[in-house]
């Protein structure tokens, strides 16, 4: 019987409690540190947009949340930061490249912003001609 009650303690912990032995995490907003677009497209072509991402310590990166309009592509950087105490962050700085293929319609000129942690924008334009 002591078997039976130790295995389903052992259960209970490894399905319900998986965040016991990691840290607690918030979501937040890493900076965009790069832009790299082409000077110039032809009107109708697509062309990619490279973001480089900074993240490193406690942060991680995780993804990309874009908005596409005729006249401009907008990219936020998500990522998670380990919090609490008793927290132990490597100083590492680490770089993640993301590439968005904008694809017509395009406005001339046509702004690939990056939105930075702080509110303000990082922006490359494009000319469609």
């Amino acid at each position: 019987m002591r078997l039976s009650v130790v295995g389903v303690a052992g259960l209970m912990l490894a399905a319900g409690c998986g965040s016991v032995f990691e840290p607690d995490k918030r979501s937040v907003i890493l900076p965009i540190t790069r832009i790299n677009v082409p000077s110039t497209v032809t009107p109708g072509a697509s062309f990619s947009a490279a973001f480089i991402i900074q993240s490193g310590g406690c942060t991680r990166f995780e993804r990309v949340e874009t908005t596409k309009t005729d006249r401009a592509l907008t990219v936020l950087a998500r990522g998670t930061q380990a919090i609490g105490s008793n927290i132990s962050c490597p100083q590492d700085i680490r770089y993640d490249t993301v590439v968005e293929v904008v694809t017509p319609p395009l406005a001339n000129p046509f702004s690939v912003i990056g939105k930075q942690p702080d509110g303000t924008e990082t922006t490359a334009q494009v000319l469609v001609q």
